[in-house]
This record gives structure tokens, sequence and C-alpha cells, in this order.
């Protein structure tokens, strides 16, 4: 037997024993696992899981985490032969329309543990039967209303993208899933857990998701028109900004996505003009953070958000509003994210020259009446001294006898 050929048969018993041999180790540092997941939407998931009998297990754990939030961790109970746990999502809530992956460890008897492969579902509503149509890089899902009202939202989006990538220079990379619901009440239900309930609109950027309610009616092409590129344009800020977005002032992330509303709500210049003659309009820098839960100071902010970035768009161009996001997303403070070229304003600065310039405010009355109460306070204080020691000084008078 030549020498080659003896070193043949080697190498073919070597890979033989690796190919017996590979398996049983996979299988010991991966148990097998037969997982079933069921959920009624908008109370609780139930995670169900069997492993071979050979296996003394002394305690199972499920993890499971919804796109990039906290992972959950609970212990399961064994049930006849099957281990179980059912999770309440109104005690702990479970992003909507997303994947969730999920996966076990097991406590083995003499205390070793060992994890399970990782799997998934899709969280969804399943209250409807949803019907999609695609384009990319959109896919709507809508369960109320024809194929033609399916592909308005489609062309609003697509519109809506485009703008917001003008601006910003920058585009969606990935499928992004728009659903429609029919009634507001059933928008409200799925977000019960996400925002104020009057809001009838949500985009969950990293997730590339979008919910939103458009009832049928007179007004449902309009709302159609200024919903959907609303909600488009927080993800084109997302994909601009990557993980600087939650660095983003609210008035900046707001502001810009109405400014892209195809039919933008005609109220928003009385509300602010309203303020102003009120002296009650939100300093910008309150609006960094997010918007007043109530309706009425939410809506204020929403307008003066608005109002703002138009005015920035038209006078410092696109320019302007991509340094601005720029500076913010790579952590500039709320106070001098715009002072930057070409604005080279602080925030405040900024926020003058636009109210003197295009609310006709006359900073200075304005400063004057919101401390008048004050200068009052002070002038009673200053004078009472005075007439103290003017009562200390008062001649007195003497009679003859």
């Amino acid at each position: 037997m030549t020498r080659p050929r003896r070193a043949l048969i080697w190498l073919g018993w070597v890979l033989l024993l690796g190919l017996l041999v590979s398996p049983a180790h996979a299988q010991e540092g991966t148990p097998e696992a037969q997982p079933e997941v069921t959920y009624m939407f908008g109370e609780h998931i139930t995670f169900r899981v069997r492993f071979p009998s050979a296996l003394s297990i002394q305690q199972v754990e499920v993890f499971f985490q919804a796109n990039s939030d906290p992972t959950v961790v609970a212990p399961m109970t064994l049930d006849g032969g099957e281990w179980g746990y059912q999770h309440d999502v109104r005690a702990q809530y479970v992003r909507v329309f997303g994947k969730v992956a999920y996966w076990f460890r097991l406590t083995l008897e003499g205390g070793e543990t060992v994890e399970t492969a990782r799997f998934s579902f899709f969280y969804e509503d399943n209250r409807f039967a949803w019907q999609t149509l695609e384009g990319v890089p959109f896919r709507v899902h809508w369960y109320s209303g024809d194929t033609a009202f399916a592909q308005a939202v489609l062309d609003a989006a697509r519109l809506g993208a485009q703008q917001a990538g003008l601006i910003l220079d920058s585009e969606l990379s990935e499928l992004v899933e728009i659903y429609v619901y029919g009634q507001l009440v059933d928008y409200q239900f799925a977000r019960s857990a996400m925002g104020p309930l009057w809001a009838g609109g949500h985009a969950d950027p990293d997730a590339g998701v979008i919910v939103v309610s458009l009832p049928p009616g007179e007004n449902q092409m309009l709302e159609v028109e200024r919903k959907i590129p609303h909600e488009v344009a927080h993800l084109i800020l997302y994909a601009a900004t990557g993980a600087g977005f939650s660095n983003l002032p609210t008035w900046l992330n707001e502001g810009f996505a109405s400014t892209l509303e195809q039919n933008p709500n005609p109220d928003y210049e009385t509300l602010v003009d309203s303020a102003v003659q009120k002296g009650t309009l939100l300093p910008l820098e309150t609006l960094c953070q997010p918007f007043p839960r109530d309706a009425a100071g939410a809506v204020l902010a929403y307008a003066e958000s608005t109002l703002f970035i138009r005015y920035v768009q038209t006078r410092f161009g696109q320019e302007g509003i991509r340094a601005m996001v720029n500076a913010y997303a790579n952590g500039a403070g709320c106070a001098q994210g715009t002072n930057v070229p070409p604005i080279n304003l602080s925030l405040s600065q900024l926020e003058r020259e636009w109210r003197e310039d295009n609310l006709a405010e006359n900073v200075i009355l304005t400063a004057l009446r919101e401390v008048a109460p004050w200068l009052v306070l002070l002038g009673v204080v200053s004078i009472g001294p005075i007439f103290v020691v003017v009562g200390f000084q008062r001649p007195k008078v003497v009679t003859n006898p």
C-alpha cells in the first residue's frame, strides 16, 4: 500500500469519526426543543415547550425580546410534560407589529445550564383579516376599504419618502410595513400602551413599522395625505441619523415630519397667532423633551414646531435642516444644536429672530409683560421703606400755649 493511499484512508476515517461525533456534541450543547407560541392580541402571549424525556430538568426559563426592546425573562411551570408561561401584555407591554425572538434556558439536575436555539414569531393584531399591497419600499396592510384606497396610501408614502429623502439626502433601505386601521377605536386598542389616545398615527423607526387610523368618510383622502407622509418622515429621519435619532429634540422630529404633510393642519397659524396675543407661546427649549400629554398643549407644540421648521428651511434652505439634524444626532445639546453653519445661532437667538420676523412679536415687550408682576412686587417692596423713612422725618407741630 503506497503512502499516499494510506494517508487518504486515514483521512477518510478521521472525517467519518467527525461526522459521527459532531451531532452528539451539538445535541448535548443545544437541547432539542419543541416550542409553541399562541396569543390573544392585547391580552396575553403563551409560551409552551417540550423537551426530550431523557433530559433531567429542574427548571426552565423563557427569554423573549421584541426588536431592540429589553429582554424579558420569566420562569416556566411544568404541566403534564410540557413547560409553559403566560405573559400579560397589559401589565408589561410587548411591541406590536414586530418580530419577537425567544429562547429557553434549562437548569439540569446537576446544576448545569444550557440554552436552546433561538426561535421567533411575528406579533401582530390578529383580530382582523389583513389584505396587503406592496410597492417597494412599502407594504400596506388594511382591512377596511378597497384596493384603490390602499394604493392611495402607498402613493402618499412614496411621495413622502421622496420629499423627505431629498431634504435629508437619505433613503429607506428596508421594507416598511404600514398598518391601516379603519376605525379609531381599533387603533386605540392596539396602541393603548403607546402614547396618548388622541394621536391617530405612530411610527416605530427601528422596527420599520407605521400604524395609522384612517376611518372612512369625506375627509379620508385628506387624512391619508396628512398622516402617511408625516409618519414616513420619521423613518427617513431615522435612516439619516441611525443611533443618533434618539438625540433629536422633539420640536425638530415632529416639526420636520409635519412640514412633509401634503395636507397640513390649517389651524396651526391661527393657534400660534392666538398664543402670541395671549403671551402663551411655549419656549422651544421646553419642546426639546416630549410634548405635553394633553391634546391642547400638544397641538400648540406641533403648531410652533411646524412653523419654526418652515422658517428655518425658508431662511437657510435644505442645508440648514441637514446641519441641525446632523448636529443634534451627533450629540449637540438642545440650546446649541442650531449653532452650526449656515445658521450660526443658538436656539434662543434663532427663536427670537423667528418670533420677530414671522410672528410680528416684539420680544422686548413680551419679556416685560412676563416679568410685569415681579416688577410691581419689586416696586411695592422698594417704596415701603421710603414711606417709613418719611414718616420718621415728618416735622413735629408745636402748639403755642
